[in-house]
């Protein structure tokens, strides 16, 4: 024994079999550690190489194009399991140059490559994504997205249908801001087109009509299509929808929304492989179009021919959304004088209608064209957001009221606070199941009168509720007003959410917050203002609940120092998820306001 009893002995460790694990176990393991250790786990020793690359399947699925070549040392054992490649990235090469690792990666095999990402800002100053695309085995490609950088190119999108026989998914974009100019060459075809598989096409409309109704028809099977840009102007939606006799959604829009675009037709995706067809729709099948969308169209030529579109459409469709500014907000009379042609049958199954007409021009004639025979599928409406300039017709309130299925309504419109406390008091006699409703007044007309907050507090499945005003030209609420319209409002006992959008309270009277706090049901309060505050009681009477409050927002305009920021910190302790924006631009105060945001601006 050591004469010195604290002496110290190298600890002896096993090492670890990573195979005496049970497989279930191995897999929890490796699904909690980050692709980056991953990577480190491969260079321990074979046994844990070989481990990683049997138990973790889903880490090599979708790769960027710089990971990929890092790993190229290791490409027989993750070949088999990738499924998406990324060429958005950059290739951190110090031997080869980028077009020669490219090069690399596209001539070995990926047996269930599905899915590719190709950015032309990301690739070789001579290469096309075209180029790319040649250099992998593109037979079992479904999912393909292109971000171009200088414009669409016919050429190269043929190039792509020709090369990808079975792709279901292309978005083929371009990044310029306004890509409204259109292509003015004519692609000539030596012979018949083959047709695709193609189901969801996202493509910015720079191409001649000719051609791009031939690159429709090479889409029998398509079923949802997104257009931005000023192409489709010079084609009829009849002539779209003859081309494409399964398509279930068609969407234009002339303003470049690349992000958004997206978006959307990533969830078109989602929604695609979540359905299960029992068998494949027949081009001979009945028309199938659901979801219409027509946004910004130039000159309104699209807007004018929706109507004959939903009248053939009347039994398919769900979602109708229909916004028209340029044309409407034009001064030249001769565009003004054009109204849309009539809908003539009401579709019977339709669930969402968006109405966005906000243009000083916008009649009446208009709305009886379109808005009003729209309004009349009161046993199918869900959800309905409408935003005019003029305020809408008796005829069209009646209509609105009597939707049977109502759940969510969004309305911007000048009517009087008489003609909205009598829609809301209908939508409470006939019973129907309204839950959210974002209500704004686009003029100075008060919005919130003590009969409109009574109408609401009499619909008994009011759960979220949005009232605005615009910012400009607020007039203040006399005290009397604020009182009863407040103690109205706390009538309701449904109530979970509320939202004050510049509605012109005074928030320094403690009278204010405590009627917001008298709402019993109240478990989420935003309120946005432009006005000073200077009151901290009405805060803390806010924070002091009985039944305490989750979530609380405000934006409007106070002291960093003082009295509310004391109230701030209050309900920052009592309520469980707070957020503050300070409006105050003092450049006296700007130590206390980056205090400030540091602790409380989340």
């Amino acid at each position: 024994m050591s004469d010195f009893p604290f002496a110290v002995y190298p600890m002896m460790t096993h090492s670890f079999d990573m195979n005496i694990l049970p497989f279930e176990i191995c897999c929890e393991i490796f699904q909690h550690i980050s692709h980056h250790d991953l990577l480190e786990c491969i260079k321990v020793c074979h046994q844990w190489r070989e481990s990683v690359f049997e138990w973790s399947h889903s880490k090599w699925r979708a790769e960027s194009i710089g990971t990929l070549y890092d790993m190229r040392a290791y490409w027989s054992q993750i070949a088999g399991h990738v499924r998406e490649v990324d060429m958005r990235g950059k290739i951190n090469s110090k031997d080869d140059d980028t077009e020669m690792a490219l090069v690399k990666i596209g001539s070995y095999d990926w047996p269930h490559l599905h899915t590719l990402r190709i950015d032309e800002q990301h690739l070789p100053l001579t290469w096309r994504p075209a180029t790319a695309l040649s250099l992998f085995e593109c037979s079992n490609l479904r999912r393909l997205a292109v971000d171009m950088m200088d414009g669409s190119n016919i050429s190269d999108l043929v190039a792509i249908l020709d090369a990808c026989p079975g792709l279901k998914y292309l978005s083929y974009i371009s990044r310029k801001r306004n890509p409204n100019n259109i292509n003015t060459q004519l692609l000539k075809y030596t012979q018949i087109p083959t047709t695709t598989d193609i189901e969801c096409l996202a493509i910015s409309n720079q191409f001649h009509p000719a051609d791009f109704m031939i690159i429709l028809r090479r889409c029998p099977y398509l079923r949802y299509l997104d257009v931005h840009g000023n192409g489709l102007t010079k084609i009829h939606l009849n002539a779209i929808i003859d081309a494409c006799p399964l398509l279930e959604s068609l969407q234009h829009s002339t303003r470049h929304r690349l992000n958004i675009q997206n978006t959307r037709l990533q969830e078109w995706w989602h929604h695609f492989c979540q359905r299960r067809y029992t068998r494949r729709r027949s081009i001979q099948d009945d028309d199938s179009l659901r979801e219409l969308v027509l946004k910004q169209a130039s000159e309104g030529t699209l807007f004018y021919q929706a109507g004959p579109t939903i009248t053939r459409h009347y039994d398919s469709l769900r979602c109708i959304k229909l916004s028209q500014r340029a044309t409407l907000c034009s001064k030249n009379t001769a565009k003004q004088s054009v109204i849309p042609q009539r809908v003539a049958t009401t579709p019977t199954h339709l669930e969402e209608l968006e109405y966005d007409f906000p243009g000083p021009v916008s009649t009446l004639y208009q709305h009886s064209s379109l808005l009003i025979p729209l309004l009349q599928a009161r046993k199918s409406l869900v959800n309905v957001s409408i935003g005019l300039s003029t305020p809408l017709s008796s005829q069209g309130l009646d209509a609105l009221a009597r939707c049977e299925k109502l759940r969510k309504l969004c309305i911007r419109i000048p009517n009087s606070a008489k003609d909205m406390e009598r829609l809301f008091v209908a939508i409470a006699r006939y019973g129907h199941p309204l839950e959210t409703l974002d209500y704004s007044c686009p003029t100075t007309t008060t919005p919130l009168s003590p009969a409109l907050t009574s109408a609401l507090a009499k619909v008994p499945t009011l759960r979220h509720v949005h009232l605005s005003r615009p910012k400009q030209n607020v007039e203040p609420i006399t005290d009397f007003d604020t009182g009863s319209s407040l103690s109205c409002l706390c009538r309701s006992n449904s109530i979970q959410s509320l939202t004050l959008s510049h509605i012109p309270f005074d928030y320094s009277c403690n009278r204010v917050w405590q009627y917001i706090s008298g709402i019993s049901s109240l478990k989420s309060l935003s309120i946005i203002t432009s006005e000073k505050i200077y009151n901290g009681e009405g805060i803390k009477w806010i924070a002091d609940r009985q039944q305490p409050l989750e979530h609380f927002s405000l934006t409007g305009v106070w002291d960093y120092s003082g009295v509310v920021k004391d109230a701030l910190e209050h309900a920052n302790r009592k309520i469980s998820t707070t957020h503050y924006n300070n409006m105050n631009k003092d450049d006296s105060d700007s130590e206390d306001e980056d205090n400030y945001h540091n602790h409380y601006h989340f």
